[in-house]
């Protein structure tokens, strides 16, 4: 998800904007952008550790909100049966975010009022305020002006985007026929077997050097310019996407 996407989430989350503008810029996205944003949104809940009432209070919003799926989807093991709807025929892949967006607002309303404020995480920042926003997305423009301009970093970025561009590195992966074949009531995976096969599924294939690149580079800018791990990610993947565009004519996403 791009930053200036993650902001609109935790801008509705504190109460800013429209719910439906939002949901309706997700719905005008790709199918395989659609299955990312459904990646970072769980990533996002599961960051903030939702409560068993928080679940069941996002469930009961399904019929005002308009959200067609069966009440199991938001039972138990949440996480796996919604990744399991992913990848079932049919898109289900709106529905799915618009009852994690609105559960990530539930969960994180609970941690704003004792976190407001903190000055190393702008998502706990006032985004009503929209200098405050500005200088969020300024400071994100500015690292992906000069990781693209740095000549420190060119061959680097040069050599990601080709492998990127050979090897479709943005092909989705599908279910392996174990995965595919899981049923989600059993109800014994741990937290980290379905993380392991959402990562399966819904992360990029790869070749082993792109990735230990992507990595390095990511590395990189989170030391250079003092950003977690996550921003530093979107920082590469924006710059790569300049050089793709720039060389291939294409977008991270074709």
């Amino acid at each position: 998800m791009r930053l200036e996407d993650e902001v609109r989430v935790v801008q509705f989350a504190q109460g800013v904007g429209s719910d439906s503008e939002l949901i309706n810029r997700f719905r005008q996205l790709g199918k395989r952008e659609k299955r990312i944003v459904f990646s970072d949104l769980s990533g996002f809940v599961q960051d903030l550790n939702p409560t068993e009432a928080e679940v069941d209070q996002a469930n009961d919003l399904r019929e005002q909100i308009g959200i067609e799926l069966p009440e199991s989807v938001l039972k138990g093991h949440w996480l796996a049966i919604m990744q399991h709807i992913l990848f079932m025929p049919g898109d289900h892949c709106d529905a799915l975010n618009t009852l994690l967006l609105y559960l990530f607002r539930i969960v994180y309303q609970r941690h704003y009022p004792l976190l407001k404020g903190k000055a190393d995480n702008w998502w706990y920042w006032d985004l009503s305020d929209q200098t405050i926003v500005e200088s969020i997305l300024e400071k994100h423009r500015t690292a992906i002006e000069d990781g693209y301009t740095n000549p420190s970093f060119r061959m680097e970025f040069e050599t990601v985007a080709r492998l990127w561009h050979q090897t479709g590195a943005t092909a989705q992966a599908k279910p392996t026929e174990s995965e595919s074949s899981y049923r989600p009531e059993a109800g014994f995976l741990s937290y980290d077997d379905v993380l392991k096969v959402s990562l399966n599924n819904l992360v990029t294939n790869m070749s082993p050097g792109l990735s230990i690149l992507l990595s390095s580079l990511t590395n990189a800018f989170s030391v250079k310019y003092q950003v977690q791990t996550e921003q530093a990610r979107k920082i590469v993947l924006a710059v790569l996407e300049r050089h793709l565009t720039e060389t291939y004519n294409r977008n991270l996403f074709d």
